[in-house]
């Protein structure tokens, strides 16, 4: 019995490997296993549970001891339990894992054991054989014997376990690095922060920190006043700051011009200053090196002692300009043209008596800007300072006018003071009070040497509001129109062909668009406000112009009046006189017609809407005479009237319903 109990003992790994089992013993036991006749020991040893080999193989209880037996003789495991009655090879990991918390330690291998403790291991295997031999399908088994199914399940939870702990650790140790970089960047920043709001060392809230700046200004230097040697520039800062702004609080200019004064204030000029800059100039500052050059002016402005700096101070030009122009303003006076009042005899010569003008007064804008930068480029912003002016002399002086005026030369229009018929008359008398009322105003106008004239700024804009009257107009180049001061360009015809015969340079004026009845195609002169068409001239004489106009009825008692426009300034040569002269180049007939149908017009007939005009090619020349001999003919431009078709309606109705209308004309 303690023979058979010896041989079914459990070895020691080490035992089952080595020493107990031969290569002979195992062919032995292969051959009775083929042979149908399994011994009862190998099953009973395939049957080993885990609980059971870990009890057994516990170095705490001593393989002699008599009662080490019959305390491991107990029931089955919760392992072997499940295994019967499920009929299945593996256990629930749970049941497992509930076995591994309440059993013993892990068995430990390796070591030589005693034949006592032999016999207690063997013992424990025979208790558990009746539970474990009807397990259907036997578990893999190492090369020992043992069942390592069983072992890997018990020890599953444990990697398990040891595989969240090592990942929990992982994400413990990433986590207590992003702490640390938080920690860190927080760190950084609020230094940061710290740094952008601490005042400097001179308490000015917003300047930079000098991080490492330690260099001293050197000794002597002053800024504004202010005595900063022997000091950082952080240190000097505020104390330069705070005299800077009591400057340029203070800081204004008096302009003095003759017995009147004007204040300009620093605010206006826009002063502003740049302590950095100034700051950096006076550290580069050497004592020595300025005294041994004989240097008393380190900012380039006035004489000042050594190491003083206080040019700091810049101006905005445009804005010293505009304050400066603001003073001219105020303190300019126009001159006073002398003149010569015209008197129009009964003849229509013209005297003058003649007023001597006065001169005016004049701010030099530039010259004056230029002497208050000079006095900020020497460090002065508070002063008073003589402003550069002179007088202006009036553009016609009495010297001029006493040269004698004469007549340059005149021209003459004339037009109908009632109508063709009499339906006709209210818009005639509208025309001729607009040409009344353009002349007057033009009458007796003085024009400066060198001075351009414009008529519709001289005139004004022809609206009912201002006064004028709806008239006949030119419009599309086609017919004419209603508008408000219709006729008024029969007023800037007749003073254009009189600047021309008068030797004055005309710098604007167009054609109409169909040529004038009161004058020769090509030496009209059309207006027109709103749409910008204007006559100017500029007074090129090198003496005053005057501009006389005046009316005169028909003297052989037709419904005709006569408009003259006379140019008197500087007189002519002696005996030359100039004349306009125009040459038409060509002329063609538009035969073409423009139709629109009128049912309302019996067919073969129509009503003319609008005539057709010819087209014009006019050249213009300006002939020179003396006496009553021409010496010299002037090419001057060539104008082009296009014309236009003719515009009818075409009757297209039925001569049994519609009746031929009064003015319908035959259909060729």
């Amino acid at each position: 019995m303690d023979k058979r109990r010896e041989e079914l003992s459990l070895p020691s790994y080490m035992q089952v490997k080595g020493a107990n089992q031969s290569s002979s013993a195992l062919r032995a036991q292969k051959r009775a296993q083929s042979g149908g006749k399994a011994p009862a020991r190998q099953a009973d040893l395939q049957q080993v549970t885990l609980d059971e080999f870990a009890s057994s193989a516990s170095p705490k209880r001593k393989a002699n001891q008599p009662g080490a037996q019959a305390k491991r003789a107990r029931p089955v495991s919760r392992i072997s339990q499940s295994a019967s009655a499920g009929g299945s090879a593996r256990a629930p990991q749970k049941a497992v894992q509930g076995e591994l918390r309440s059993g013993p330690a892990p068995v430990k291998t390796g070591g030589q054991k005693s034949a006592s403790s032999q016999r207690a291991t063997g013992s424990t295997i025979r208790s558990a054989k009746a539970a474990t031999a009807r397990r259907p399908v036997q578990p893999r088994r190492a090369a020992n014997g043992l069942d390592m199914t069983s072992s890997r399940i018990a020890n599953q939870p444990r990697r398990v376990e040891e595989k969240q702990q090592r990942r929990k650790g992982a994400g413990i140790h990433i986590g207590r690095l992003l702490l640390v970089l938080l920690a860190l960047s927080g760190l950084f920043g609020g230094v940061y922060a710290l740094a952008k709001s601490l005042p400097s060392a001179a308490g000015a809230p917003g300047d930079s920190l000098d991080v490492g700046a330690t260099a001293k200004l050197p000794k002597g230097v002053r800024i504004l006043g202010v005595d900063v040697g022997g000091q950082t520039k952080s240190a000097a800062r505020g104390a330069v700051r705070e005299a800077a702004d009591a400057a340029l609080a203070k800081a204004l200019v008096t302009l003095k011009l003759g017995e009147e004064s004007f204040v300009i204030k620093g605010s206006e000029m826009a002063l502003s200053y740049d302590i950095e800059t100034v700051l950096d100039k006076a550290l580069a500052y050497d004592p020595d090196e300025a005294d041994g050059a004989g240097v008393v002016d380190v900012t380039g402005g006035a004489p000042a002692a050594p190491g003083e700096f206080n040019n700091i101070f810049t101006c905005d030009a445009a804005a010293l300009r505009q304050a400066v122009e603001a003073v001219a303003a105020k303190f300019d006076i126009e001159p006073v043209n002398a003149i010569g009042e015209p008197t129009m005899n009964e003849d229509h010569t013209v005297s003058f008596a003649y007023q001597e003008g006065k001169a005016g007064r004049a701010l030099d804008v530039e010259a004056t800007a230029q002497k208050i930068e000079d006095m900020f480029a020497k460090g002065i912003y508070t002063a008073q300072i003589e402003g550069v002016y002179g007088s202006v002399e009036p553009a016609v002086t009495g010297a001029m006018l006493a040269q004698g005026m004469g007549m340059r030369g005149s021209f003459t229009t004339k037009y109908a003071t009632i109508g063709r018929v009499s339906a006709d008359t209210p818009t005639i008398e509208n025309r001729v009070f607009n040409i009344h009322k353009a002349a007057d105003i033009i009458n007796g106008c003085l024009v400066a040497p060198d001075e351009e004239w414009s008529f519709n700024t001289f005139v004004g804009p022809r609206t009912l509001a201002t006064g004028w009257k709806e008239a006949k107009g030119i419009a599309d180049g086609k017919e004419y129109t209603m508008q408000a001061g219709g006729g008024i360009c029969q007023v800037s015809t007749t003073l254009y062909n009189a600047l021309c015969q008068s030797k004055v340079t005309v710098t604007g004026r167009r054609a109409h668009s169909i040529p004038s009845d009161y004058v020769d195609h090509g030496l009209d002169a059309t207006v027109d406000y709103a749409m910008g068409l204007d006559l100017k001239f500029i007074n090129d004489t090198g003496a005053p112009l005057y501009l006389f106009a005046y009316f005169e009825d028909d003297p052989n008692g037709r419904h005709m009046e006569y408009l003259t426009f006379v140019i008197y300034g500087k007189p002519l040569e002696n005996g030359v006189s100039y004349k306009m002269r125009s040459v038409i180049a060509d002329q063609k007939e538009r035969t073409d017609v423009k139709y629109t149908e009128d049912e309302t017009i019996p067919r073969g007939y129509k009503v003319i809407t609008i005539e057709s005009r010819p087209s014009y090619l006019a050249e213009v020349y300006l002939d020179k005479y003396v006496g009553t001999g021409l010496v010299d003919s002037e090419y001057l431009y060539t104008d082009k009237y296009a014309g236009n078709a003719e515009e009818a309606r075409l009757g297209t109705g039925s001569p049994k319903y519609h009746a031929v209308p009064d003015g319908a004309v035959a259909v060729d």
